[in-house]
């Protein structure tokens, strides 16, 4: 309770927040939880060689497609 999370080292990734950011636009314009999105194991962010990983390997089924739902309960990065 004493760490000062604005400045201290023990914080989250940003993505981690930005997930919840993502999915609250997808439920706007229209999707469900159950919508399938992509989930692909990696992904290369633009214009970079920078690779995106879900931590744990796949999200969902590891087919690269799961749905809203699933992507946030198991936090899927990509």
């Amino acid at each position: 309770p004493l760490l000062n999370r604005a400045l201290g080292t023990d914080l989250s990734p940003p993505g981690s927040i930005f997930k919840v950011i993502t999915a609250a636009a997808l439920l706007e314009e229209g999707a469900s939880p159950e919508s399938v999105i992509d989930a692909p194991t990696t992904w290369t962010l633009p214009e970079t060689n920078s690779v995106v990983h879900n931590t744990g390997g796949a999200c969902g089924d590891g087919s690269g497609k799961a749905s809203l739902r699933t992507a946030l309960v198991e936090s899927c990065n990509t």
